[in-house]
């Protein structure tokens, strides 16, 4: 309760049935190549509008350049960053991104895919 804000972990939950794992409370993989990355959401960024970065991992750990996301969600975007999991089925993990817009807000999807998470995202 507060506006204190805390860290948000998760755990890795092997999935016993499928060859990697893409289901909540897996690690995000995307592009499918074995490494972690982060989806971020910034709310308060460009002037109040939000805005979301994706960071692709290596061997080395996670890198500090991050890939803007477009996002016409409204004020606030990226209040709400997290993995859907494969949503769409192609094996690829995918990516939402939201938005308290309005009185019900707004969710964006990002698909993934072996070049990585779409910039753009689909209703």
């Amino acid at each position: 309760m507060g506006t204190a804000t805390s860290p948000v972990w998760q755990f890795l939950v092997q999935a016993r049935s499928a060859p990697r794992d893409t289901s909540w409370g897996s690690v995000f993989d995307p592009n499918g190549d074995g490494e972690m990355v982060a989806l971020v959401g910034a709310n308060g960024a460009n002037a109040g509008a939000g805005a979301g970065h994706i960071y692709y991992g290596s061997a080395t750990g996670l890198g500090t350049t991050g890939t803007a996301l477009t996002s016409t969600l409204g004020t606030g975007a990226g209040a709400a960053a997290a993995s859907a999991g494969d949503f769409n089925g192609d094996g690829f993990a995918d990516g939402l991104l939201g938005s308290p817009t309005g009185t019900s807000g707004w969710v964006g999807i990002y698909r993934g895919g072996a070049s990585g998470l779409a910039t753009a995202w689909n209703a």
